[in-house]
């Protein structure tokens, strides 16, 4: 079975990758009483060693004190969710829509702390996202109180965060190392590839380099380093190899990216590594690659906790799994949950065989379904296990209700998507206009572009909405430009500093355009230096080198300013720039006199954007205050992603729903070529249907149009799949003369010519794709 899934084998063989030679420093305290893995690194959870018996008392020993009302940490569970809860050993909880999932997760948490004894410390509990992990350790102090909240709670990649600044050396990194943005990751390929020649004279493409850093990307996830690909083997990374395991396979335009992938992967990590920066997949693998090929280090780490909990298993990667198996093979003991009918990212680099195959590679693990749903009523549960039926692959389960029935789902057609957006608009302004929170309302699509015409409709009705998914808090210009203007002074005149330097040195226009820019990093580049360095030879004559000597100016005076706080230190740097003055004066501009004057320079537009601006900025400085020091600001800034708090409707993609519940739902969309997607495999687009389906509490709505974007459409063939007693039809006829749903899923898959049309209508081109890949994508094979 580990053949079969590629699975990394735990061995005694050193790492290829950069390592601290020295040896690994053991706390005695954490090693103490901890049993010798065996060969393959692993101990079973028979030969696990228990804690003192003195300790098992809940509110003694290594457990916090606790209030007597939550000593009961098994108080609103069902059967099911406690006997995963109590399982030891390697458990699966295999969780549907709305089974109570976290209510599982958080009883096994507690359960390990109140009643085995385990320190708060010893328990490490593993999520996707950091806002998933915050409503994990608010649900665990409810049950055992906020001082027996494990500490080591957080996303995959935060926590490996932690293991990469406790040993930076294992990535080939100096400590204070920093996370790079991925524009400033753009920046810097697009600067090695003219530096090399790579085109010649030529500038790079950028959806050269967007292949390019999304096929380094996949080779990561997959736990590929440089120094794998000294061989000659192309079934390592090549696409088009019958022996290519890369998990997903890489898209490309460029036949020849695997060959330069291939030469460039080791060079641009090298350049990346000279400036001491990582990216975002880099805290994954350094971490994961030593934990599996180094079993002192993997035992040395493992040791530490006495249980592994993991969230979302449904869409771990390899490189995920590999290190939640490592972690949890000093103990024994991994406890997992997750639903393979909501694996929707699988384009990601989710692998569904996981969390199917789990008692496979697992021997003498235990799985248990949770399959009662807390969330939906009955006819929208039939009608999510009927689109859950349509995955070939999927682990049979059946999900049901004691709520009762509910209302019908409403199946609504549409002449066009204008009419839909319409159509949508109108209803969710009536549901408001009955007291229904806007919170609770959600409009889902399949991909954002369906998404303008509603959220145009509800601005129109002036209904308020906020786009889930959207420009991420820290994505905005103006954070990054406060962010940076520290990090480059803190920095001082390293090659850590060059993305910050270049961001920042022309905001606001000071007249050091991407010309200047070009020959201040030609010169940098000759002589061997940083570009803060460089600036300070003065190579730029004329009005440029007068605007760069005053930049360095500034920078020097903002690292001169150490007095303050964090906060404090932000906020002087975006001033010192001379951004906030500029931002004051368009945001202050009297629009009214301008216009009457005949300037219309600035509109109201962009007053409302200055003044938006200034706004995110004082939230960043509020934000810094809850940090110690930039760095860890910094991190927070790659890790984190901003919570939504606003009263409004939601408006947000499928992929972007799943872990939430809305009362009301609308799917739009819902079209035969947009709904299942030709350019996905058919099974991942049931269990998305499923995932859209089972995020309504009491009502869902799902529109089709016959005519969307100008092009012939019709309803999806999934709504063949929904039960007649459990659904509503509504509007124009669902089956015009001449359609049916069946016919129109022929004619996507054989006519080429309608395919070509479809890919190209989706910006896929001629995107060179292997076989395999095109029949996993778009035939459903």
């Amino acid at each position: 079975m580990s053949k079969a899934l590629g699975l990394w084998p735990f061995s005694r063989a050193t790492s290829k990758s950069p390592v601290n030679d020295a040896e690994p420093v053991t706390d005695i305290q954490t090693m103490d009483n901890r049993p010798q893995a065996g060969g393959d690194g692993h101990v079973s959870s028979e030969e696990h060693v228990p804690v003192d018996e003195q300790a098992v008392s809940p509110g003694h020993g290594v457990a916090g004190p606790v209030d007597e009302d939550r000593i009961d940490i098994f108080d609103g569970v069902t059967a099911a969710q406690r006997d995963a809860a109590c399982a030891n050993g390697y458990v699966l909880g295999l969780a549907g829509a709305g089974t109570g999932k976290t209510t599982t997760l958080t009883t096994t948490v507690a359960r390990r702390i109140m009643i085995d004894g385990c320190r708060p410390s010893r328990v490490l509990v593993t999520t996707f996202t950091n806002e998933a992990a915050r409503t994990m350790k608010s649900r665990i102090a409810d049950k055992v109180g906020a001082s027996n909240v494990p500490t080591s709670i957080g996303s995959f990649h935060s926590l490996a965060l932690r293991q990469l600044r406790e040993n930076p050396a294992l990535a080939g990194l100096d400590e204070g190392f920093s996370i790079i943005d991925p524009e400033d990751l753009v920046s810097a390929a697009n600067t090695l590839f003219l530096q090399l020649g790579v085109f010649g004279k030529e500038l790079p493409t950028r959806d050269f380099l967007r292949d390019f850093l999304n096929y380094i990307s996949i080779l990561k996830a997959n736990l590929i380093v440089p120094a794998d690909l000294e061989g000659n083997d192309p079934a390592i990374i090549d696409p088009m190899h019958p022996g290519c395991k890369l998990h997903p396979l890489p898209t490309y335009d460029d036949n020849r990216m695997p060959g330069f992938v291939k030469s460039l992967y080791p060079v641009f990590h090298d350049y990346i590594r000279s400036m001491n920066h990582a990216d975002y997949d880099d805290l994954l693998l350094w971490v994961t690659r030593r934990l599996v090929d180094d079993p002192e280090y993997r035992f040395m780490m493992s040791s530490r906790y006495d249980a592994i909990i993991i969230d979302e298993f449904q869409d771990v990667n390899r490189a995920q799994f590999e290190w939640s198996r490592a972690m949890a093979s000093a103990s024994g003991q991994l406890f997992a949950v997750g639903d393979d009918g909501q694996a929707i990212y699988v384009w990601r680099g989710a692998h569904t065989a996981y969390i199917r195959e789990f008692a496979s590679i697992f021997p003498g693990s235990t799985v248990i379904p949770l399959e009662r749903n807390f969330r939906s009523t009955g006819h929208i549960l039939s009608c999510a296990n009927a689109l859950l039926r349509q995955d070939s692959k999927s682990v049979p389960k059946e999900l049901y209700t004691t709520a009762g029935d509910g209302q019908e789902v409403t199946v609504r057609g549409y002449e066009n998507d204008r009419d839909e957006a319409q159509g949508v608009a109108s209803e969710i302004y009536r549901l408001l206009g009955t007291g229904t929170p806007a919170r609770e309302i959600a409009v889902l699509y399949r991909t954002n572009r369906q998404g303008h015409a509603v959220d145009r409709a509800l601005s129109t009705l002036s209904v308020p909405t906020v786009v889930v998914g959207g420009v991420n808090f820290y994505s905005r210009f103006e954070i990054r430009v406060a962010l940076s203007v520290l990090a480059l002074a803190s920095f001082g005149d390293t090659r850590q500093g060059d993305p910050y330097f270049e961001r920042v040195c022309n905001v606001p226009s000071r007249g050091l355009g991407r010309v200047s820019v070009a020959k201040l990093k030609d010169f940098a580049h000759g002589k061997g230096l940083s570009l803060m360095a460089a600036a300070r030879l003065k190579p730029l004559a004329g009005k440029a080198g007068t605007a760069l000597n005053s930049f360095v100016e500034i920078i020097d005076q903002v690292a001169a300013f150490q007095s303050g706080t964090l906060s404090e230190r932000l906020a002087y740097g975006v001033a010192v720039l001379g951004y906030e003055q500029a931002l004051q004066e368009v945001a202050n501009y009297d629009v009214t006199s301008s216009i009457q004057e005949g300037q219309k320079d600035i509109t109201r537009d962009d007053v409302q954007e200055a003044a938006s601006r200034l706004a995110n900025l004082d939230e960043l400085y509020d934000h810094a205050r809850e940090c110690d020091s930039l760095l860890e600001l910094l991190d927070r800034v790659a890790l984190q992603s901003r919570r939504v708090t606003e009263e409004a409707v939601r408006l947000m993609s499928v992929h972007s729903s799943k872990g939430l519940e809305f009362t009301h739902v609308y799917l739009v969309g819902f079209d035969q070529g947009v709904f299942p997607s030709p350019r996905s495999d058919n099974d991942e687009e049931a269990r998305l249907a499923y995932v859209a389906f089972s995020r309504a509490k009491r009502h869902m709505t799902v529109s089709w149009t016959r005519v969307r974007y100008g092009r012939p459409t019709g309803p999806s063939e999934f709504l063949e799949a929904l039960p007649a007693n459990a659904r509503r039809l509504e509007g124009i006829s669902i089956e015009p003369e001449g359609y049916s749903p069946a016919r129109m899923k022929t004619r996507y898959v054989d006519d080429p010519d309608l395919m070509a049309r479809l890919l190209r209508s989706h910006g896929l081109g001629n995107r060179a794709m292997s076989e395999r890949s095109m029949s996993g994508r778009f035939l459903g094979g």
